[in-house]
């Protein structure tokens, strides 16, 4: 997509900024006889984007002494891109924006007398910062506290860094010309950040009217003489303060909208000459800087939401009901409030809850859910039935026409309703000792253990260890082949120094087949890492159900007619997420090391690896768009907002078909929320659930989102706080 710069011609040449004639060259065409209501619409929750390039020349002479001045000369550049989130907004007029920088690069050159120049990287500390701005009576003034990395020159610069507003307001025709205060122009002046204006003579004229491909433009000439003031007194010595005044010349141009008003681009050039004293030295500076912008535009909005409810507000047993198919259209949403769980259909359109499908009490949670493509069937994972399993959540399915749940995982569950223990006329007894290895001393050891627990899977057989390491499992079923599962919490030290929080708990197994009587399997060896043996990310392919085994790259196809158990070691790599399947069901997504991967579900074989792009893991959240073989995957980004948020939520677009890995897009707007669950409605609708901490009252909420790709447009679906998972096609 060409850059508004080029499309409107605006400084696409050189530094002298000027319209490029050659507009019909593109395909367009300049109307001089024409006339609009020019007058900036901005809506709350309007997010105005720009790509934005600096640079700065200058040459400055100081005299040391009387009859002796040295002489400095630089050079800097700046790319990055800004968001401008519109926040608040008072009869058309912004009070308050939320201002969000990307990465920023750039060079910075000096020189100063015979000396060497030296070139470096530019540093930038409103990288990846967000800070909110409040503006009233034309002055912006920071709201709360900027980021702790962000130096305070940086600060003044971002304050004084927001785009233009150069509209007059009423109709005008060309050839008109009105003046606009100089803050208006939103120039940042000089590098200190405090410069005062002392008098200014600022003018913009609608030069032209162009338009390309239906899109019409407003071409604006900006004219402007001003004089600024900076004074930084020094408190031990006056006579060392800095007190410099700058005459400044700035000219540029505009492309607008004449529909809203948006700016489409931007290009400014100001040169300016300073005089004064600088550290008590006298100081002349004379310089010229270059900037220019191209704008795009979306919404994001955040506003309460009135969702409804349906079913029961709490339950002590498990609640289903029936609905027969999922409407197309139609979401489904998994809510946790910390009383009740719940599975529920939800309409986006409307914004309220459809039907509640399945309530589970206190305790049980309801996670990671999926939609089959027949729309009658939801897979989710959940802690239901784990008395009987060592997996601390397994995968189920429920039938929308039924009301049925089927439990799928683990291996030895039917798929028909749920899982069963174990059972025989005649039980006997397990018992043992769990010993872990202490480096320290060179031996196996059974004491010091904390707190621990022995478990046999498919039974309701359980036991607590004592301070010795020992255990004893009663009413064990006889003659099955049985699986051992213990666990333990070591010593918090070791060589008088915090264990590693992957060091702290140990894990051990056996199997063996449970005679009559009395069975002392002896010692029991665990040791570090816990190894995790839950069930997650169920995604539908055809007549079966893929899940993985929680935190390994280990998966399994399970068949929903046919029962069927196929496990797939894709890769060695410790699998941390995001296990989805493609819409025609022969690739396969996983997150491991902080990477995307991609696998062939026929051969096994890995299809491309994205390498390290974000920050991916455990809690992404994967879905194929349908018809290709594009995924979309939740991550996070550094950022911060303020002092206290940190991270930002980000939406990365994957093709296998292509090898290609981009940001769909980044919503630093959304700094501190964590990206959950992610769905796909089509090509160009994503559902998403951010998880957003409040600090103070330590508690979370949970909500659910909606993005519309080719509007841009982000909209806040919930406001129910208790959000956990969303689904729609396939995931």
């Amino acid at each position: 997509m060409r850059s508004n710069m080029v499309r409107w011609g605006i400084g696409a040449a050189s530094l002298i900024i000027a319209v490029v004639a050659a507009l019909t060259l593109q395909g367009g065409s300049v109307r001089a006889a024409d006339s609009a209501n020019l007058t900036e619409k901005v809506t709350p929750g309007l997010v105005r984007m720009f790509t934005a390039k600096r640079m700065i020349k200058f040459e400055m002479s100081q005299w040391v002494m009387e009859d002796y001045k040295t002489k400095t000369t630089g050079e800097a550049t700046r790319d990055y891109v800004a968001h401008d989130w519109f926040t608040h907004v008072s009869n058309g007029v912004p009070t308050e924006i939320v201002r969000s920088y990307e990465a920023i690069t750039g060079k910075e050159k000096t020189k100063s007398g015979d000396m060497d120049a030296i070139e470096l990287d530019a540093v930038d500390s409103r990288a990846n910062n967000t800070i909110a701005i409040n503006i009233s009576g034309g002055k912006r003034t920071l709201k709360g506290e900027a980021g702790p990395a962000m130096q305070e020159k940086d600060t003044a610069n971002a304050l004084a860094d927001l785009s233009p507003r150069l509209l007059p307001g009423k109709t005008v025709s060309v050839g008109d010309k009105w003046s606009v205060p100089a803050d208006n122009l939103s120039v940042p002046y000089g590098c200190a950040g405090g410069e005062v204006i002392k008098s200014a003579d600022c003018t913009v004229e609608l030069k032209s009217f162009a338009e390309e491909n239906g899109q019409r433009a407003a071409i604006l000439a900006i004219g402007c003489k001003m004089t600024t003031y900076l004074e930084i007194i020094n408190p031990y010595d006056d006579n060392a303060s800095t007190k410099m005044t700058t005459e400044w010349e700035i000219g540029g141009e505009a492309a607008v909208d004449p529909d809203d008003g948006r700016l489409l681009a931007l290009a400014l050039q100001s040169k300016g000459t300073a005089t004064g004293k600088m550290g008590g030295m006298n100081c002349s500076i004379s310089g010229e800087s270059f900037e220019r912008n191209d704008y795009t535009y979306g919404v994001v909005t955040d506003n309460p939401v009135d969702n409804g409810s349906e079913g029961p507000d709490s339950v002590k047993e498990t609640y289903t009901a029936k609905l027969g198919k999922i409407a197309e259209g139609h979401i489904v949403i998994a809510r946790n409030d910390g009383t009740t769980s719940r599975l529920q259909v939800f309409d986006p359109s409307t914004g309220k809850i459809v039907k509640t499908l399945c309530a589970l009490p206190k305790g049980i949670m309801i996670d990671d859910l999926a939609i089959n493509a027949a729309r009658d069937k939801i897979a989710f994972v959940s802690t239901g039935n784990s008395e009987i399993s060592i997996a601390d959540a397994n995968v189920f399915t429920f039938e929308t026409a039924t009301a049925k749940i089927n439990q799928i995982t683990p291996e030895w569950a039917t798929g028909d309703g749920l899982a069963t223990a174990l059972k025989s006329e005649k039980t006997g007894t397990i018992t043992g000792r769990l010993v872990w290895r202490d480096t320290e001393e060179n031996r196996d050891r059974s004491d010091g253990l904390n707190i621990g627990a022995v478990r046999v899977d498919h039974t309701l057989c359980f036991s607590t260890i004592g301070s010795d390491g020992r255990f004893e499992i009663k009413d064990v079923p006889v003659g099955a082949s049985l699986f051992v599962y213990a666990w333990a919490r070591l010593p918090n030290f070791k060589n008088g120094k915090p264990r590693h929080i992957l060091s702290n708990t140990a894990t051990g197994n056996t199997v063996l087949i449970m005679p009559e009587g009395n069975k002392d399997i002896g010692d029991l060896q665990i040791a570090p890492p816990i190894v995790d043996q839950g069930y997650m990310n169920p995604t539908f392919a055809g007549d079966s159900l893929w899940c993985n085994h929680t935190g390994f790259s280990t998966s399994y196809r399970v068949g929903l007619g046919k029962r069927e158990w196929k496990q797939f070691p894709f890769g060695t790599q410790v699998q941390s997420g995001a296990l989805s399947i493609s819409s025609d069901g022969k690739q396969l997504c996983m997150v491991t090391d902080g990477s995307l991967r991609f696998f062939d579900t026929g051969s096994g074989s890995e299809i491309w690896s994205t390498g390290v792009a974000a920050k991916v893991g455990y809690n992404s959240s994967s879905a194929w768009l349908p018809g290709d073989h594009g995924c979309v995957v939740s991550g996070n980004i550094d950022g911060f907002y303020g002092s206290g948020k940190f991270g930002v939520p980000v939406l990365l677009y994957a093709n296998t078909d292509k090898k290609s890995l981009v940001f769909a897009r980044k919503w630093p707007q959304f700094t501190g929320s964590e990206m959950k669950s992610v769905a796909v409605a089509g090509a160009d609708v994503a559902y998403f659930v951010l998880h957003t901490p409040d600090v103070a009252k330590n508690v979370t909420y949970g909500n659910l989102f909606k993005w519309d790709a080719n509007t841009n447009i982000v909209t806040r679906l919930t406001s129910l706080n208790d959000v956990i998972s969303v689904a729609a096609l396939g995931r």
